[in-house]
């Protein structure tokens, strides 16, 4: 995949690819150079793994910053965090549900054992 496919997978798993922040942009702007331009597994390396995890890292702020703006109900992934409180005061079934939510629109399926 190229960079931009990436990126817009990125997006588009996580129903942002109408809303790219500046800070989105950014990250992508100043991370395209780390990036590849197929999807030769031997161009991996450590600057490429390090601009893709960079550039998740903004498009899961977005998500956050969504998510934690919408009424439980509304959210497609974090629906039974509490983001009044932190991490410890969010129950493990409340976690349980993010990651599956997640799992659920990255890969297809839930999270197995």
């Amino acid at each position: 995949m190229t960079s931009l496919q990436v990126f817009s997978s990125m997006l588009n798993v996580t129903e942002q690819n109408g809303a790219i922040s500046t800070s989105m942009r950014q990250e992508y702007d100043a991370r395209t150079g780390s990036l590849a331009d197929n999807d030769n597994l031997a161009v991996i390396n450590a600057p490429l793994q390090m601009a893709t995890t960079s550039m998740a890292g903004e498009v899961c702020n977005g998500l956050l910053g969504r998510e934690s703006a919408l009424a439980a109900a509304n959210r497609k992934f974090f629906g039974q965090v509490d983001f009044t409180r932190n991490m410890a005061g969010n129950t493990p079934a409340a976690y349980g549900a993010a990651v599956d939510s997640m799992a659920t629109a990255f890969w297809g399926r839930g999270v197995s054992d």
